[in-house]
């Protein structure tokens, strides 16, 4: 039937020669199969990714979800964050940032979500970002922001985990991340003063 990165590329080329639908519009985008990793790396995979998202949530969608999406997928780009859809993460986390490589991977099932769910693994992971640039820069290990923390934001099982298991200034890190992983707009604007354009 042809090759996947094929697939992609055609799709991406239709994408990119198309009118950007606007959020609930999401039956005129081509959503481009992907195998076990796929880039994000241009407006039109911008727009294909929360298509794909958006296919969850065809009856309940939020066009404000999209729209802080998609500013968020925008603003991660401007500042030099790449972004792939991979199994290539930490068990039990939808999503990783890696600063060494300057990459939030994001499983492919969190995408099948929805928008929201999407967006808020986004928002969680633009938090380390922002966190990596207080640092020094993207590529730097992260320092916590000092943020006032939000206990509701997590659950027992998430403190247990074995991903908490470290240093208390890692858990601090966490913290913060999934404090602002339910206000979006705050992680934009975090992620906007802490990290300059390169």
């Amino acid at each position: 039937m042809g090759c996947p990165r094929c697939l992609r590329l055609l799709a991406a080329a239709l994408l990119a020669a198309a009118p950007m639908p606007g959020p609930g519009h999401l039956a005129d985008t081509v959503v481009p199969p992907w195998d076990d990793s796929w880039w994000i790396r241009s407006p039109a995979d911008r727009q294909a990714l929360l298509a794909r998202a958006g296919l969850a949530d065809r009856s309940s969608g939020d066009p404000a979800v999209g729209h802080q999406a998609r500013e968020l997928l925008d603003l991660l780009a401007s500042r030099g964050v790449h972004l792939r859809i991979s199994d290539d993460v930490t068990p039990e986390a939808s999503a990783e940032w890696d600063s060494r490589r300057a990459e939030i991977r994001l499983r492919p099932w969190t995408v099948s979500l929805g928008q929201r769910a999407l967006l808020e693994a986004l928002a969680h992971e633009a938090v380390h970002v922002a966190q990596s640039c207080r640092a020094g820069g993207i590529h730097q290990a992260g320092i916590p922001l000092g943020l006032r923390v939000d206990g509701a934001a997590f659950s027992d099982a998430q403190l247990t985990s074995s991903h908490w298991r470290g240093l208390a200034s890692d858990r601090q890190l966490e913290l913060e991340a999934y404090t602002v992983a339910s206000d979006p707009a705050w992680a934009i604007r975090l992620l906007t003063s802490s990290c300059k354009l390169p």
